[in-house]
């Protein structure tokens, strides 16, 4: 799967959803949108704690990931 071309495409239903009325539209566009922009990020997460050892990807974790 091409994830950037999928939010490219995303990105633009996206906009034109703003264009019309429905708000089930707008909130499809959103959700799809959000999922691969999230789909992304996370696959950077992954090269990135791939590339570095295991304390820096923890710190990272405990950063921008706490759980409390």
């Amino acid at each position: 799967m091409n994830l950037e071309m999928a939010q490219k495409h995303l990105s633009r239903f996206f906009k034109e959803s703003k264009k019309h009325e429905s708000k089930e539209l707008l909130d499809l566009a959103r959700v799809n949108l959000g999922m691969i922009r999230g789909t992304s990020s996370l696959g950077d997460l992954i090269k990135w704690s791939k590339t570095y050892n295991y304390q820096d990807f923890l710190r990272l974790k405990l950063k921008y990931f706490n759980e409390n």
